[in-house]
């Protein structure tokens, strides 16, 4: 879970701002969220599936399936994608099995990375090393990734180079990760999770994955992606015709057949900035004019700096619109960034959570909801409540903190006020939302904190 400039101000005075006792009646929220959402995936028993770690040339023609366990497996999966075109995953499938920490890694490559190519333009149609198969995160994490560039021939940087008539799910890339280009390539595409994506004829369209909205079939996709990390392309040469596109997500969307590109169900909360001739929150470009993009259910909640000669930049996308856009939305940054004690006497304790906004003036409701398990994970209290007032600081400790502090405009607080502290062990789940004026539900961010009374557990 996300815990962004997560800190502890002990013994304040309490505002009289919006407070919420444990006793609140709960609330069951009817609103449903677009972007990505755990209840979206199908959790598969990996116990007997091979691990990447294993994976050979010799061994890739007969496997169905490999689980990545760590960082050793995703190297692996990364160098097997890389071989040759011969290993583009297939009618094949390659799991996380938790969360993976990327930090001793330094020279990773994209997956199916494509080089060679001169200063000639290279998409996933053209690309001979490109990933066919399906990568299922399962909900897993992944961590600390650093995947950089200054190569003048360079053609991706993101997690996987190429995707053509592949599938991406389920994946969670926190905001320790980054995405970098910075150099002269005019050809060069960065995102987080793809630098190019295409659609072509190879297997025909995917029934699995249908869409109501994807009339002609499905031939790659995009699901069920959340996505914080850093992305950033600098183009240092000359001149306005350079190729180079950067999203969130995904640098470069294309189609040479009837079957959709989708992109579903996603999310991206990170930063994308730089120079580039199309940029956006989600995607850079998708350019095949009689083709079909569907964007669905997709939220920017991140921010963008970027800058283009076309004057390609958007919040979704950068240059073409989707062919058919549903339900796709942009949010403004709202998270959860301090926790603050104070004793409540008589053996009772309570809590403010703090969240930092940019914007309040697009939404007819910002708020927080609450989850407070116990030490058994079962729930013994959830509710929701709207913040009523915001603020440009508050004090702690003795100081006062604006909210720029934080990098947001106003701040929103709930306050759980006189919490017997003979509960035993607590975890209080805070998650942002906001509502925009269409309806729709945005969660945005999720912190979380251990209390043993009115004591704090350290988590490693």
């Amino acid at each position: 879970m996300k815990t962004k400039l997560f800190a502890i101000l002990t013994l304040i005075a309490l505002l009289a701002t919006l407070a919420l006792p444990l006793s609140a009646a709960e609330t069951d929220s009817t609103t449903t969220p677009a972007g990505y959402s755990e209840t979206n995936i199908v959790k598969v028993d990996l116990t007997d599936v091979p691990n990447a770690k294993d994976l050979t040339t010799e061994s890739y023609a007969s496997g169905t399936a490999w689980k990545i366990t760590d960082a050793e497996g995703l190297v692996k999966f990364s160098e097997i994608s890389n071989t040759s075109a011969d290993y583009t995953f297939a009618g094949k499938t390659v799991y996380l099995a938790n969360d993976i920490d990327m930090r001793n890694v330094t020279d990773f490559q994209p997956i199916a990375y494509n080089s060679g190519f001169g200063t000639g333009f290279v998409t996933a149609f053209n690309a001979g090393i490109r990933f066919m198969g399906t990568f299922d995160g399962q909900g897993h994490t992944i961590r600390n990734l650093k995947v950089s560039s200054t190569a003048e021939d360079c053609t991706a940087v993101a997690l996987f180079g190429a995707v053509r008539g592949g599938c991406i799910r389920n994946l969670v890339i926190d905001s320790s990760c980054s995405f970098t280009y910075k150099g002269t390539s005019q050809k060069v595409n960065v995102g987080s999770v793809a630098g190019l994506m295409y659609s072509y004829d190879d297997g025909g369209p995917k029934t699995a994955w249908a869409d109501e909205d994807a009339s002609g079939g499905v031939g790659t996709l995009m699901e069920n992606v959340k996505s914080s990390a850093t992305v950033s392309l600098t183009y240092e040469g000359q001149g306005v015709d350079f190729k180079n596109f950067m999203g969130g997500l995904i640098g470069y969307n294309g189609s040479q057949t009837s079957y959709a590109v989708v992109i579903r169900n996603c999310t991206y909360t990170g930063n994308v900035s730089g120079t580039a001739r199309g940029g956006g929150g989600i995607y850079g470009c998708w350019v095949q004019d009689g083709k079909t993009l569907l964007c669905k259910n997709c939220v920017f909640a991140g921010k963008r700096d970027m800058t283009s000669p076309r004057g390609w930049v958007h919040d979704i996308y950068g240059a073409g619109e989707p062919t058919t856009s549903v339900n796709n939305t942009t949010a403004t940054n709202f998270d959860v960034v301090a926790l603050q004690l104070a004793d409540a006497g008589e053996g009772k304790y309570s809590i403010r959570f703090s969240a930092v906004i940019d914007s309040i003036e697009a939404y007819e409701e910002i708020g927080m909801r609450l989850t407070v398990t116990d030490a058994e994970g079962n729930t013994v209290k959830s509710a929701e409540q709207a913040v009523q007032t915001v603020y440009t600081s508050i004090i702690g400790g003795g100081e006062t903190y604006a909210a720029s502090h934080w990098g947001g405009n106003y701040i929103a607080c709930l306050v759980l006020q006189s919490i017997p502290d003979n509960l035993g062990e607590l975890t209080f789940s805070i998650t942002t939302y906001a509502v925009t004026k269409t309806q729709t539900t945005l969660v945005l961010d999720t912190a979380s904190v251990i209390m043993n009374g009115a004591t704090r557990v350290e988590v490693e």
